[in-house]
């Protein structure tokens, strides 16, 4: 995977997601969605795992290598079960949740179906692009 630097979105996000999972919050209101917090979590780390799939294509017109898809998955939901126990080990005020780092991973999960689809179809393009100026 090419250095961070070349991330940088996908770095803002993730420093979003470490700083809200951390601070301390008052209690969310009660909604009358079941789960809704879960699929905040899941929302949350498809779009970081998304971010991280669209800067990646944006840089290349080769097919992702295998290194790359498994990280792609792994650094997001990794992150994710990392806030976890930081939650519930290095904070009084947060508590983690195993459901809440099922949802993280499901949401990198989720990500990698379309991340690979959008890689595809960018690089077809910059390919009948490169075609049409030969």
């Amino acid at each position: 995977m090419k250095p961070l630097a070349n991330y940088p979105l996908t770095l803002i996000i993730s420093a979003a997601i470490i700083v809200a999972s951390l601070i301390p919050t008052r209690e969310f209101p009660e909604t009358d969605l079941e789960l809704a917090d879960k699929y905040a979590h899941t929302l949350m780390y498809f779009v970081l795992a998304l971010t991280l799939w669209w800067e990646h294509s944006r840089k290349t017109t080769s097919a992702p290598s295998a290194s790359f898809i498994i990280l792609s998955v792994v650094l997001p939901a990794s992150l994710g079960i990392l806030l976890e126990l930081a939650q519930t080990y290095l904070t009084t005020y947060r508590s983690g949740d195993y459901l809440d780092a099922l949802a993280n991973a499901l949401g990198a999960i989720i990500a990698l179906p379309i991340g690979l689809l959008l890689t595809y179809r960018r690089n077809r393009k910059k390919e009948n692009h490169k075609t049409k100026q030969a």
